[in-house]
Formats: structure tokens, sequence, C-alpha cells
């Protein structure tokens, strides 16, 4: 698996090419995506009202001759699959461009990647709590689960470094489409009261896509649903250099 990210991070390069490489690669990316929605568009929009244009669009005419249907399947599956390339594309420039990166954290006013990294917190002077022991895990738990009752979800628990720290307690619901974020609990080791508390639903709309930036770009966001239909994306994707290099082919021949 390790290697499979550097071939898509680096092309199995030192990063000092590598990162580079892709992230250029990934701007012709975006910008062909781009134009090919231009020209998806220009008859359509000079007869708004007419369906049968804009049905050319949406779908393939299978009892055509090659030429037409492979003509058909660039125009009408790369119009389907665009928003999730732009997606992939446009998120994936982070990893290549701290420009990118740095504008990117200023426009959405969050912190983006391990700068967000989920952190215990500093609770109040626990000098009176240094003999006691830590509460055990069952009753955070279920102190938990009553604060955050949806039942199918994850959950990880981060440790206190230091008597003086937080146990945090994310939860992650894996219901239909629920969003793969956490609301985050931190707790008191030595009370077991809750000290603070952060829902995923209550952040700005900027803090929510920062803490989605990474399910954005491989599609998990949304759980196996929108992964699904990020593989599905990624398959057509990958055809449309070759059914696009055919049109192309077939309109030197007409010249």
């Amino acid at each position: 698996m390790h290697t499979m990210e550097e071939l898509h991070r680096y092309l199995l390069l030192d990063s000092k090419w590598g990162r580079p490489i892709v992230g250029v690669s990934t701007i012709i990316f975006v910008f062909m995506c781009l134009s090919g929605l231009i020209l998806w568009f220009p008859k359509k929009l000079k007869k708004f009202r007419n369906w049968k244009v804009w049905k050319q669009g949406f779908t393939i005419k299978t009892k055509g001759s090659w030429k037409r249907i492979n003509y058909d399947f660039h125009n009408t599956f790369g119009f389907y699959a665009l928003l999730p390339m732009l997606l992939m594309g446009l998120t994936g420039l982070l990893w290549s461009f701290t420009w990118y990166y740095d504008g990117l954290e200023r426009v959405l006013g969050d912190k983006l990647g391990k700068s967000r990294f989920d952190k215990t917190i500093t609770i109040d002077d626990s000098s009176e709590y240094q003999d006691k022991a830590i509460l055990d895990f069952n009753t955070l738990l279920k102190k938990t689960d009553s604060i955050l009752p949806y039942s199918n979800a994850a959950t990880r628990v981060t440790l206190p470094l230091s008597l003086d720290q937080s146990i945090m307690i994310r939860k992650i619901s894996n219901e239909f489409l629920a969003f793969n974020a956490a609301d985050k609990l931190q707790f008191n080791p030595h009370t077991n009261n809750l000290v603070s508390a952060i829902y995923f639903k209550d952040e700005s709309i900027g803090s929510k896509i920062a803490g989605l930036i990474r399910g954005i770009h491989v599609g998990d966001f949304a759980g196996l649903t929108t992964k699904i239909i990020y593989f599905i994306c990624c398959l057509i994707a990958t055809s449309l250099p070759i059914t696009g290099t055919l049109i192309w082919i077939n309109k030197m021949k007409k010249k």
C-alpha cells in the first residue's frame, strides 16, 4: 500500500521531482475537465428550450456507428463523471503545491492536514488527582453513547500523555451517506466529567470542508456509497484519453 501511495503522489521518484510533476499533470487534468465542459455546452445554450439538443449530451446512441458511440461515450459519461473528477483534481493539488495548500487554508479559515490532528486538551489543576487511578473506559464509553446516541458508528479513544491532559473520544457515524467526520468529546479522566464537546454539524462550512478534505479527495467523505461513485468515475476518467484520442484521429482523417 505504501508503494502504491508513493506511485500516486510522486511516481516513485524523489518527492523533489515527483511532487511537481504530479502537480502540473493534475493542473492539466483539471484544465481538460473544464475545457470539456465548455465544449459540452455551446449548442445547448443557443437552443436552451430544445430538449432534443440537451438530450444528446445525456444519452448514448447505441444504434449508431462505432465512431458515434465512441463520441457519445466520451461526451456523456465525461459529463456525468465531471464533478467527482474536478473534486479529486482540485483537492489533489494540496499535496503538490504549498502555495495552493496555504491559499486554501486562508479561504476556508481553518487548518488542513496534519495540523488538524486531534489532540487532548489541558484540564484544570490535576494535583488533587495524582493518587487516583484513571477511570475505566466502560464508564466513559457509556457516557459518550448517551451524549452521541447514534449506534452505527466508529469510536476512537485518545489517551492522555500526562495527568493534566484529557481523554478524547471521537465518534464517527457509519449511517448511510453520513459524513466521514467525527464529533469530539473531551473528558477529565479523574472525574469522568465532560470538559469539551465539538459537534461536526455546528462547525462552519469552511471547517467542515477542511475536515473532510482528504475524504473529498479519496471519495469516502460520505461512506461506501461515495467510494463506489468515485471508483466508477475513475474508470470513466481512465477511458476518456482513449475515447478522446479516437475522436481526434477521426477528425484528422476528415481533413
